[in-house]
Protein backbone atom coordinates (compact mmCIF):
# COMPACT_ATOMS: atom_id res chain seq x y z
CA UNK A 1 0.00 0.00 0.00
CA UNK A 2 2.67 2.29 1.01
CA UNK A 3 4.50 2.19 -2.83
CA UNK A 4 1.14 2.80 -4.29
CA UNK A 5 0.15 5.94 -2.74
CA UNK A 6 -3.56 6.40 -1.39
CA UNK A 7 -6.36 3.92 -2.10
CA UNK A 8 -9.10 5.91 -4.13
CA UNK A 9 -11.79 3.22 -4.19
CA UNK A 10 -13.38 1.79 -0.81
CA UNK A 11 -15.87 -1.27 -0.68
CA UNK A 12 -19.35 0.42 0.76
CA UNK A 13 -22.55 -1.08 1.41
CA UNK A 14 -25.55 0.19 -0.85
CA UNK A 15 -29.41 0.49 -0.56
CA UNK A 16 -31.09 0.34 -3.88
CA UNK A 17 -34.66 1.49 -5.23
CA UNK A 18 -36.76 0.35 -7.07
CA UNK A 19 -37.72 -3.65 -7.87
CA UNK A 20 -34.57 -4.40 -9.94
CA UNK A 21 -32.07 -6.20 -8.31
CA UNK A 22 -28.79 -4.86 -10.34
CA UNK A 23 -26.65 -6.94 -11.72
CA UNK A 24 -22.58 -7.29 -10.70
CA UNK A 25 -20.30 -4.80 -12.18
CA UNK A 26 -23.40 -2.32 -12.48
CA UNK A 27 -21.82 1.17 -12.80
CA UNK A 28 -22.79 3.83 -9.68
CA UNK A 29 -22.73 7.52 -11.44
CA UNK A 30 -22.71 10.84 -9.33
CA UNK A 31 -23.60 13.95 -11.45
CA UNK A 32 -22.99 12.11 -14.69
CA UNK A 33 -19.18 11.20 -14.18
CA UNK A 34 -18.49 7.18 -12.88
CA UNK A 35 -17.36 6.74 -9.12
CA UNK A 36 -17.98 3.03 -9.10
CA UNK A 37 -19.68 0.08 -9.53
CA UNK A 38 -21.66 -3.00 -7.77
CA UNK A 39 -20.12 -6.05 -6.49
CA UNK A 40 -23.19 -7.72 -5.21
CA UNK A 41 -26.78 -7.14 -4.70
CA UNK A 42 -30.04 -9.19 -3.19
CA UNK A 43 -33.09 -8.39 -2.28
CA UNK A 44 -34.12 -9.25 1.40
CA UNK A 45 -37.95 -9.97 2.44
CA UNK A 46 -38.39 -8.58 5.68
CA UNK A 47 -38.42 -5.59 5.30
CA UNK A 48 -38.82 -5.73 1.62
CA UNK A 49 -35.62 -3.69 0.21
CA UNK A 50 -32.69 -4.44 -2.20
CA UNK A 51 -29.29 -4.40 -0.22
CA UNK A 52 -25.69 -4.62 -2.03
CA UNK A 53 -22.32 -3.91 -1.64
CA UNK A 54 -19.43 -2.27 -4.44
CA UNK A 55 -17.07 0.17 -4.85
CA UNK A 56 -16.83 3.99 -5.03
CA UNK A 57 -14.15 6.19 -5.38
CA UNK A 58 -13.27 8.20 -2.06
CA UNK A 59 -15.20 11.95 -3.30
CA UNK A 60 -18.41 9.54 -3.56
CA UNK A 61 -18.32 7.18 -0.56
CA UNK A 62 -19.52 9.28 2.67
CA UNK A 63 -22.75 7.75 4.16
CA UNK A 64 -25.89 9.41 2.93
CA UNK A 65 -24.71 10.57 -0.82
CA UNK A 66 -27.39 9.10 -3.55
CA UNK A 67 -25.34 7.47 -6.75
CA UNK A 68 -26.97 6.52 -9.80
CA UNK A 69 -27.50 3.33 -11.67
CA UNK A 70 -29.25 1.83 -13.68
CA UNK A 71 -32.77 1.12 -12.94
CA UNK A 72 -32.90 3.43 -9.82
CA UNK A 73 -30.55 4.83 -7.11
CA UNK A 74 -28.06 3.54 -4.81
CA UNK A 75 -27.88 5.33 -1.63
CA UNK A 76 -24.77 4.78 0.58
CA UNK A 77 -25.24 3.38 4.60
CA UNK A 78 -23.07 3.00 7.02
Amino acid sequence: MRSRGQVNRQRVRLAFSGDVVPEPDTLLTLDGKEVGHVTRAARIWDPTRILGMGYARKEANAPGTVLQCAGGTATIVK
